[in-house]
């Protein structure tokens, strides 16, 4: 028996703390390298990565929040050519501009 609870004692020691995998506001903010506020008026506006509230306290899920940022990722957009009235380099005449 004492060698099945050595390595239920040694399971449980290699686990990772739940705790370890939660970020309060604050270092959340850090991370981000935003301000708490904005954290919470990214609540308030139902923005923002999820959170997990504990009682009174706020905790956001590491992976959640990594997952979050990749879901809110912008791609680059390919150079459209744009619209308009052609330039005076585009045509070499001078535009005439309404009044």
């Amino acid at each position: 028996m004492a060698a099945g609870k050595g390595l239920v004692t040694m399971a449980i020691a290699e686990t990772p703390s739940i705790r370890s995998a939660l970020l309060d506001p604050q270092q959340l903010a850090a991370e981000l390298g935003i301000c708490k506020r904005t954290l919470d008026r990214w609540r308030e506006k139902r923005r923002g990565p999820p959170r997990v509230v504990v009682g009174r306290k706020i905790f956001f899920r590491r992976e959640a929040v990594e997952a979050w940022l990749r879901a809110n990722e912008e791609k680059p957009e390919p150079a459209v050519a744009r619209r308009g009235r052609p330039s005076i380099t585009q045509t070499g005449k001078r535009v005439r501009r309404r009044a």
